[in-house]
């Protein structure tokens, strides 16, 4: 019995060596990157009524063109003026003709007290590589909560009806993910490059 068992291992060992079996199963992990256009910095807090929207364009800058998923969104939101967090929703909008246009998400955020991003998960596949992320207030006007913004302004924040770009930079980032190098170890945070 022994010296079956030996007979078996070398046949073994002879396959891998020859290539009877895969030897280069390592999958092509996804590339994680955070998406933002702030400095960081909270200049001032926007509210307005409920149901009302404000954005952040992502394009070919930072995806290159290329598909992807969106896979966590975050804001820097605001109790004020009142003490209460009523939360807020985060969407995913499609592109067309260079502003927001088809509704591809919808999650809601809580909101914690301090000056810091809040993060939800998501799972949005974007197939053109531009993409909007878009704050919706909820609550009641004026005691709904606001959204940070700094006063930089690149031309990537747009508001309001008609999707007008704003005059500054909202607080609002999104983690996307796509395929890219070969790598046999990643985490959601690993791999990551930081752009602005």
């Amino acid at each position: 019995m022994k010296r079956l068992s030996v007979i078996l291992l070398i046949a073994v060992g002879s396959c891998l060596a020859t290539g009877g079996f895969a030897t280069d199963a390592t999958p092509e992990f996804p590339v994680v990157q955070e998406f933002y256009w702030d400095d960081g910095s909270v200049d001032g807090y926007v509210n307005d009524p409920d149901g009302h929207y404000w954005g952040v364009e992502f394009g070919p800058e930072l995806t290159g063109g290329s598909p992807g998923t969106v896979s966590q969104v975050g804001a820097v939101t605001s109790s004020w003026p009142d003490s209460t967090f009523q939360g807020c929703y985060l969407h995913i909008f499609s592109e067309y003709n260079g502003q927001p246009y088809e509704d591809l998400s919808r999650d809601y955020l809580q909101g914690t007290p301090g000056v810091s991003y809040d993060w939800v998960g998501t799972d949005v596949y974007v197939s053109t590589g531009t993409f909007y992320l878009v704050y919706e207030s909820y609550g009641n006007f004026p005691s709904c909560d606001s959204l940070g913004y700094d006063t930089d302004n690149s031309g990537h924040s747009y508001g309001g009806d008609g999707w007008q770009p704003l005059g500054y930079e909202l607080m609002l980032r999104c983690y996307w993910e796509s395929a890219g190098i070969d790598t046999a170890a990643t985490t959601w945070g690993g791999i990551k490059t930081l752009y602005r």
